[in-house]
């Protein structure tokens, strides 16, 4: 639009519009930054609704994050790891990841196969179960005692591993690396408390 005032600060008038005038007056283009599209499709594996959101001429523009992407789209046995200018293709842009061309775009998921890692009380604890996810062929790292000892607690004992069966010998040490690609379930490993007599 226009404006009597440089910085806008003026009386406005929009383009083409008709004005009577009986003075002569100076008017100044009003500039506004263009925008783009950035839209997120599905592709043909996922499920859930395009997403459109703008990108500002000449500002940066973070792309979702995992916890975002993965509200945006699902396919059963994956996790969105990243963003592919084609569908199925490789990775063009990470999650959370800077755009910065001033250009429409078009994205799709990047699909990993992940794994539930459940982390169940076992018989003999108290607590609620808690779930990780698993990507395949990345390691997971489980719970340090800090933390596995505030998700399940036992009466004079502490957690002090994780084991595949319940009540079984350690499989995985508190804080150590699970690389197993399978839905697995994980019990605690529990050590009875020393007395100090």
């Amino acid at each position: 639009g226009w404006n009597t005032a440089q910085n806008g600060s003026g009386t406005a008038y929009s383009n083409q519009q008709a004005v009577s005038l009986t003075a002569d007056i100076t008017l100044y283009a009003q500039w506004s930054l263009n925008t783009y599209a950035i839209t997120f499709k599905a592709g043909a594996n996922g499920q859930g609704s395009d997403q459109t959101l703008n990108k500002t001429h000449g500002v940066t523009f973070s792309m979702p994050n995992s916890a975002t992407s993965n509200g945006y789209f699902t396919r059963t046995g994956y996790t969105i790891t990243g963003w592919s200018t084609t569908d199925g293709g490789a990775q063009a842009y990470a999650l959370g990841g800077n755009y910065t061309t001033d250009a429409s775009l078009t994205v799709y998921p990047v699909w990993t196969a992940s794994y539930t890692v459940t982390l169940n009380k076992g018989a003999n604890g108290t607590g609620s179960d808690q779930t990780l996810t698993k990507l395949a062929g990345t390691n997971l790292t489980l719970p340090n005692s800090v933390t596995a000892n505030s998700y399940f607690t036992r009466s004079g004992y502490t957690v002090t591993g994780w084991t595949t069966t319940d009540g079984g010998a350690q499989t995985v040490a508190l804080g150590g690396t699970f690389s197993t690609d399978a839905t697995t379930t994980l019990y605690p490993v529990w050590t009875g408390n020393s007395n100090t007599v």
